[in-house]
């Protein structure tokens, strides 16, 4: 009976994020660099092309201003529907919409570990539906896909499995992460250190016990990271990731520290991406401030896997000198904000009343889910909006005269 119940709460979660798969599903992509990037290497993939042929021409002498090539996790991940669909943008739009929905029921299944199945399900709901992050559905770039991934891992990493052939196994899936997106390196970061810095020693007699047993699996799983990483990228497909690390190496050479000015930043992005209904203003700054220390208490209490997620892929985020991406840099960690919050708002009524709680936490984050409404209901009505980008009418003629103007 509990499991025919606990299958009904994924059939109804299931069933509340479907309409994500065609809230605005524009068939239109705005300018941009990265995502022809991506499009352009899915394409040499399927032709058959090397990564870096890509028709860059850089003056003599000049510092380049943009990579050759990505790492190819995401283009691999676009290079079937490019093969199906070419650079028709709605299939990709699907195709981000579909991993948002996934990450939504890896959502669930995370909070799961803490809260009740409503305020779970509320949670993880009251994320797939913020404005800022369906904005990402209609960018063709890799920051739903990694966000999948990265839940993937924190859901189903076998933190009470250390034989040889899961690290291993695992440090494939965290190689092509990494190649997704390079901060993904922070994942493999953070399970090795929680591999290594464990709070509490498991009983299972297979699991590491001692340092020098925890160093010998810290090297089977990042040693498989790194090869299959170099594999994937420099062996497969030649993409020349000294050169990439060289690009961006050069823009933190190129900048003062920027660590309170990042901190400030992400503050503010933070404080404003999770609108309030009724007219009132977003969240302020000190939700954050809560859910820092509860996050803090977890660390310090835990260590587990996603606390030293947090603290690496922040760290990242406080210390690299770029401002430019917005909001997107900070997607990963907002279901954990979140999660701490509500653990935080869960101990404060538990306190007072433990029967409470299951009642007023799902409440609560409903209420500020009502913030997402105005935001839905003005996308749902947008169905012809105009957007530049390649596909509008001019920009296609622009194209086509380029095309027709060039030798064959």
């Amino acid at each position: 009976k509990k499991g025919a119940f606990s299958n009904n709460y994924w059939v109804l979660l299931l069933a509340l994020l479907f309409p994500l798969l065609f809230l605005g599903l524009w068939d239109r992509h705005d300018w941009g660099d990265d995502f022809a990037q991506y499009l352009l290497q899915a394409k040499n993939m399927v032709e058959g092309r090397a990564q870096t042929d890509n028709g860059l021409v850089f003056p003599p002498g000049n510092e380049k201003f943009a990579v050759t090539a990505y790492p190819v996790g995401f283009p691999l991940l676009l290079a079937p529907v490019f093969y199906f669909f070419g650079t028709s943008v709605k299939p990709y739009f699907i195709l981000l919409s579909l991993t948002l929905i996934v990450s939504g029921l890896l959502l669930f299944r995370y909070y799961r570990r803490d809260f009740s199945w409503l305020t779970a399900l509320m949670m993880s709901l009251w994320f797939c539906y913020n404005p800022f992050v369906i904005e990402w559905k209609w960018q063709i770039l890799s920051d739903l896909p990694f966000l999948m991934l990265v839940y993937l891992s924190l859901n189903f990493f076998p933190t009470k499995k250390s034989e040889w052939k899961w690290l291993i196994i695992w440090g494939v899936i965290c190689g092509f992460i990494a190649s997704v997106r390079i901060i993904g390196w922070a994942l493999p970061l953070a399970i090795s250190a929680s591999m290594m810095f464990k709070k509490q020693q498991v009983d299972n007699e297979n699991n590491p016990t001692t340092f020098l047993s925890r160093l010998h699996s810290f090297f089977i799983f990042i040693g498989s990271t790194v090869a299959f990483f170099l594999f994937l990228n420099v062996i497969l497909f030649k993409i020349p990731i000294k050169e990439f690390a060289g690009f961006y190496s050069s823009a933190v050479q190129q900048h003062a520290p920027a660590f309170l000015i990042n901190l400030d930043f992400y503050r503010q992005m933070a404080s404003f991406c999770f609108p309030l209904p009724f007219g009132l203003e977003p969240l302020s700054w000190w939700w954050i401030m809560i859910a820092l220390v509860c996050w803090f208490i977890k660390f310090i209490r835990e260590r587990k896997l996603a606390e030293w997620f947090f603290l690496i892929y922040g760290m990242v985020l406080l210390f690299y000198p770029y401002q430019n991406g917005g909001m997107r840099f900070l997607i990963p960690l907002l279901p954990l904000l979140i999660g701490y919050t509500i653990s935080s708002l869960h101990f404060i009524f538990n306190k007072i009343n433990t029967k409470i709680s299951p009642i007023i936490l799902p409440l609560i984050v409903a209420l500020l889910f009502l913030g997402n409404k105005d935001f839905i209901i003005q996308i749902s009505q947008r169905k012809d909006d105009v957007i530049q980008g390649p596909q509008d009418p001019g920009s296609a003629r622009m194209i086509q005269f380029v095309r027709d103007s060039l030798p064959l």
